[in-house]
């Protein structure tokens, strides 16, 4: 049996400080769901974000995630997860002194596009040696990526539902 033909979206890209490929795109499960694989570095902290579109499901591979929902930190570990339900303001930090190893399943698909619009390819799935720093252009790009996209930025890294 032949293994099916992967989509042209699962290759690796760098994304800021951090490396993400796509799983799953939404072209693969009729548009149920997507899934993507993340590599964060210490540290690493999303700005304060509402998803419009879809829910988010993180689940913890290595290291440690802090999911800041409104009903709390979600502190998660190795085999963890947690449901970010559409329409609720979230933020994910990296909380662990090693890098943290994430799959995102995102319902319906459409935010995997994020991957592709913004990221940069990148041959393997490891952080990037130098971490981009966003000058005044390619942040608002990325800010228009997201609207597009159907997530409002709320607040910055450090923000808190």
């Amino acid at each position: 049996m032949s293994r099916p033909q992967r989509n042209a979206m699962s290759g690796p890209h760098w994304l800021l400080s951090y490396v993400v490929r796509v799983c799953l795109a939404g072209s693969e499960t009729g548009g149920a769901f997507s899934m993507a694989e993340y590599l964060k570095p210490p540290g690493d902290w999303t700005p304060l974000h509402v998803h419009k579109r879809e829910s988010q499901t993180t689940y913890v591979i290595e290291g440690e995630v802090t999911v800041h929902l409104p009903n709390g930190p979600h502190v998660l570990g190795p085999g963890a997860c947690v449901f970010q339900p559409l329409g609720v303001p979230h933020t994910e930090e990296i909380t662990s002194g090693k890098p943290a190893r994430v799959l995102d399943v995102y319902a319906p698909a459409g935010f995997e596009r994020w991957v592709t619009l913004a990221g940069i390819p990148a041959d393997e799935m490891v952080l990037p040696a130098q971490p981009e720093t966003p000058d005044e252009n390619r942040l608002s790009e990325l800010l228009a990526i997201t609207k597009e996209l159907g997530v409002d930025v709320l607040g910055g890294p450090g923000a808190l539902p």
